[in-house]
């Protein structure tokens, strides 16, 4: 009785992670679609960058650019932050999703970590539940 709860439980988890990942997964397609697609289109020119935040954590750094009548938050290294040539990169912007990135920004390689992650977990459940 108590191996069949379980069973039912871990079956219940594998359902949820495998729920996650294919949302993850959706999103990281589209973000990849779009953002090449915006990449096509070429980077913005008429942005400025409005304040610029640096913290002592290199993913809590960020800059606020103002395109278009709207301001926009973008992710930036803390290095980039100390050093305010390096600001000056291409920007594009993601009409689909509304945002501003920069080429090489990282986003997608986290989003397919994460899958991957939800992948070695599900793969992990099912070994438990066979042994």
């Amino acid at each position: 009785m108590v191996a069949n709860n379980q069973d039912k439980k871990i079956d219940g988890l594998i359902i949820l992670v495998s729920v996650i990942s294919v949302f993850i997964l959706a999103y990281s397609c589209t973000t990849v679609i779009t953002e090449h697609l915006s990449l096509k289109n070429g980077p913005i020119k008429n942005y400025k960058i409005v304040s610029v935040h640096s913290a002592g954590v290199d993913i809590a750094s960020y800059i606020v650019i103002r395109y278009q009548g709207s301001d926009y938050t973008v992710d930036v290294n803390r290095e980039d932050v100390e050093h305010e040539e390096n600001l000056c990169k291409s920007y594009y912007y993601n009409r689909y999703l509304d945002n501003i990135f920069y080429e090489g920004s990282g986003d997608n390689e986290v989003s397919f970590f994460i899958v991957v992650m939800g992948v070695f977990f599900i793969g992990i459940l099912y070994y438990v539940k066979r042994h």
